[in-house]
């Protein structure tokens, strides 16, 4: 019995942080796609304002990253 209550007890204390770092996971793949796209856009010679508006990015993330 007692093992069941701490396992019980260790996943709810677990659980909200895996959550945290599942979002933050998705999060980080969402920029890393849009990272890409846009660094293609730009190849292609789009403009800046239409990876933006396409992305989602601000112009300081993509001169963060070396895309401007």
């Amino acid at each position: 019995y007692m093992a069941t209550v701490y396992e019980a007890d260790i996943t709810d204390l677990v659980k909200p942080h895996l959550e945290k770092v599942k979002l933050e996971g998705k999060l980080e793949g969402r920029l890393e796609g849009n990272l890409e796209t846009a660094l293609k856009m730009r190849e292609e010679g789009d403009s800046i304002e239409k990876i933006i508006r396409i992305t989602g990015l601000s112009v300081e993330s993509l001169r963060d990253h070396g895309i401007v």
